[in-house]
């Protein structure tokens, strides 16, 4: 408690009611209790092929090899779940360089004694541990940012434990084990420095964000131009944010099986291309409309219009990236923390309805995005330890070792949930342009604060259930 104290969590707990505080303490066990699960029952190849490279990288730097550093990733000695380097792969060692640091002990543990397995379930813990505290950052500088805007405890707190208690979160780190919550972090910190008009750090941050997922200068942009007026020092910031990217391309030139690794480039240009709306001459990237609407909205917008304006206009393409592009379930999170503290921003308003739109698309989303993905929470990436096992043994059960998806298994039950996808899918974005409407400014707000669906009390222990209720319903799939 003395850490809280130190960073002010504590004096704002402190200050909200007791029943309040009851309430999130509930909520936040409910929470880490499903995180714990999750992130103890899973061991899905990308987070250890990330976990894999991660840890290789010390070996070419040690031994001075980084022009090896393609033909090592070919070799995969060290035991990468993704064993080809054609469609996915750590294409740079700067993708992966917190991961590195993070792996450091695992390399020191392994390589002097020849062990080049990093494959066991020791080290999986180990990587999987620095992406929840990675959670937990996240989660602490959005409240922050709402504790800045907002002036209030309690909307503090809560955007917080929005992003601790998101399933999309914990779907996309504890279970797949993969690095966007690390280079969301980065924006969100990012965003910090911009409203505190700190445009070196924020430039750093965003160069740092871009290295490891190029696909976000799309997001990056806005916020540059909210701040940032001049055409000539946009451009500057924009080619400093490449930087990283741009030495690499020059230093692995010619370097050996370099052609057989993946860009994410590719990404960039499968986000711009994905969804396509006829014209005239052929065909038009509606994700192109969107960035240069929101872009103009964003150059035009007067710096000084407010923090909670720069928020709502730094929301709009990671929502959009989270609802209508070429992701997979875990890149569904993109949006949570930026809504989390734009919901939360508004001093003394009403949360309720806000709060219940959020709670729907925590658990309307599993269904959304798992009912098209065979991967989603599927039985073939539990960890094989011994409580697992001796668990599924006791009830006569090998499903753990099988491709037994949950939303697949819940579809046979339940028929219905997949003649309804449309229907759902729908519903998860209509709940998003209402919480974007509802938000976009004070008369809105006002507007919904006569209405209350539930108590916001009873729907912040919903929210920090939904990860448990999942992992519940997983481990009934394993067992029967």
């Amino acid at each position: 408690m003395n850490i809280l104290s130190k960073i002010g969590i504590r004096q704002d707990f402190d200050s909200i009611e007791k029943k309040d505080r009851q309430l999130f303490i509930l909520a936040f066990i409910l929470a880490l209790a499903g995180a714990f699960f999750i992130f103890w029952s899973f061991n899905y190849i990308d987070g250890q092929s990330i976990m894999a490279w991660s840890v290789n990288n010390w070996d070419l730097l040690v031994e001075g090899r980084w022009k090896d550093f393609y033909v090592d990733k070919a070799i995969n000695y060290r035991g990468a779940a993704h064993s080809d380097m054609t469609d996915e792969g750590m294409i740079s060692p700067f993708i992966y360089l917190a991961q590195s640091v993070w792996c450091l002990p695992i390399w020191l543990t392994h390589y002097f004694n020849g062990n080049l397995n990093v494959g066991t379930i020791g080290c999986v813990y180990w990587y999987k541990l620095f992406l929840f505290l990675v959670t937990i950052v996240t989660a602490y500088y959005c409240y922050l940012i709402a504790k800045r805007i907002s002036g209030d405890a309690y909307n503090a707190i809560l955007a917080g434990f929005l992003v601790f208690g998101s399933s999309e979160v914990m779907l996309s780190t504890g279970y797949a084990g993969q690095d966007e919550i690390v280079y969301l972090c980065a924006m969100v910190i990012a965003l910090d420095c911009l409203m505190r008009d700190r445009m070196k750090a924020f430039v750093l941050l965003s160069m740092y964000v871009v290295t490891l997922c190029p696909m976000m200068i799309i997001a990056i942009i806005p916020m540059l131009l909210i701040k940032e007026k001049n055409i000539l020092k946009i451009i500057v910031d924009m080619v400093v944010m490449f930087l990283p990217m741009l030495f690499w391309e020059l230093v692995s030139s010619g370097m050996e099986q370099k052609s057989t690794a993946s860009t994410m480039s590719d990404q960039l240009k499968r986000t711009l291309d994905y969804i396509q709306i006829p014209i005239i001459s052929g065909t038009a990237s509606v994700m192109v409309i969107v960035v240069i609407a929101v872009c103009f909205y964003a150059f035009i917008t007067d710096p000084k219009a407010g923090d909670k304006k720069l928020v709502w206009i730094s929301s709009l393409l990671m929502v959009y990236m989270s609802f209508f592009n070429d992701n997979l379930f875990y890149r569904s999170l993109l949006y949570v923390p930026f809504v989390a503290i734009l919901i939360t921003s508004e001093a003394g308003a009403n949360t309720d309805i806000k709060l219940f739109l959020m709670t729907v698309l925590s658990y309307a989303r599993f269904f959304a995005l798992g009912i098209d993905s065979p991967m989603h929470m599927n039985t073939r990436y539990t960890q094989m330890n011994t409580v697992i096992v001796w668990m599924c043994k006791a009830f006569d059960s090998d499903k753990y070792l099988q491709s037994d998806p949950l939303v697949t298994k819940i579809i046979e039950k339940a028929p219905g949930i997949y003649f309804l996808k449309s229907s759902i899918n729908g519903l998860c974005v209509a709940a998003m342009i209402i919480l974007l409407w509802i938000t976009y400014s004070s008369r809105n707000e006002k507007a919904v604060s006569g209405y209350r669906i539930l108590d916001k009390r009873v729907l912040v222990v919903l929210y920090g259930m939904c990860m448990l209720l999942y992992m519940i319903a997983f481990f009934v799939v394993i067992l029967y």
